[in-house]
């Protein structure tokens, strides 16, 4: 049977709840197609937890961490496009 779009099933729930674990720095890499050395120099915007010395990621965190950049790409690119209009127009842009 077909879903709607949109839509997501209660097995699909379920299996994303069970892959939502805590991960090290290095599976965090991997994760998000990022190097190590990345998620260091930027580790002051990924959401993260600390233990002892350790760095834990839950992958719910990141995946909303990626989708709150790829947002702010979005707007962005909006700003971008509402200032060249503007200066074609010879308007400011508020």
């Amino acid at each position: 049977m077909n879903q709607p779009t949109g839509q997501v099933s209660v097995a699909e729930i379920l299996e994303y709840v069970k892959s939502d674990y805590w991960i090290d720095k290095q599976a965090a890499s991997k994760y998000l197609s990022l190097s190590v050395r990345t998620i260091e120099e930027r580790q002051d915007e990924i959401p993260q937890s600390k233990v002892g010395r350790k760095i834990l990621f839950k992958r719910s965190r990141l995946d909303a961490w990626v989708e709150g950049q790829a947002n702010m790409k979005q707007l962005d690119l909006h700003r971008l496009a509402d200032e060249a209009v503007a200066a074609v127009c010879g308007r400011r842009v508020s």
